[in-house]
């Protein structure tokens, strides 16, 4: 992860995003404490990206998009075992994060779906189908991820 975040951090227009660098930072910083549990981790690392995907710039979104993949992967930073609040769960803190996103542009559209997919499908990761459907409530996520009308139907025939 720290790896990621140093190659977000080193792309031109990161600084450009308000304290951002001083996020990555700090998420590097806890990533490097072992007594933090790992759902504050995530957290820092989740923030790093939420500013990224929410400034807007494609080369940004593509470097966010592979951390958040990277924390699906990453058993120190995928576990749950240090928490008993649902909130602090990793599909809680994932979902939360994509519904407080503004609107993405088409290829990032895909990349979150990609990691929606894998974190529903994933038999590792508990995930409670209604924090994927209140996440998706939000107009533009709702647009993003039903707009496939050609193979699933207009986006309005889904939900409750």
């Amino acid at each position: 992860m720290e790896q990621i975040l140093t190659k977000l951090g080193n792309i031109p227009e990161a600084k450009a995003v308000a304290n951002l660098p001083e996020t990555i930072i700090a998420a590097k910083g806890l990533l490097q404490t072992p007594s933090t549990a790992s759902f504050r981790k995530r957290a820092k690392c989740i923030q790093c990206f939420e500013m990224t995907l929410s400034s807007g710039k494609p080369k940004l979104a593509h470097v966010a998009i592979e951390g958040l993949q990277m924390l699906l992967r990453d058993p120190t930073l995928n576990s749950d075992t240090d928490t008993m609040k649902e909130a602090d769960t990793l599909s809680a803190q994932l979902i939360q994060h994509f519904s407080n996103l503004p609107e993405f542009d088409k290829q990032i559209q895909c990349q979150v779906m990609t990691v929606l997919v894998i974190l529903i499908s994933s038999t590792d990761l508990k995930i409670s189908l209604n924090d994927v459907y209140a996440a998706m409530q939000g107009d533009h996520l709702m647009d993003l991820k039903l707009r496939g009308d050609h193979l699933m139907g207009p986006a309005k025939q889904y939900g409750p």
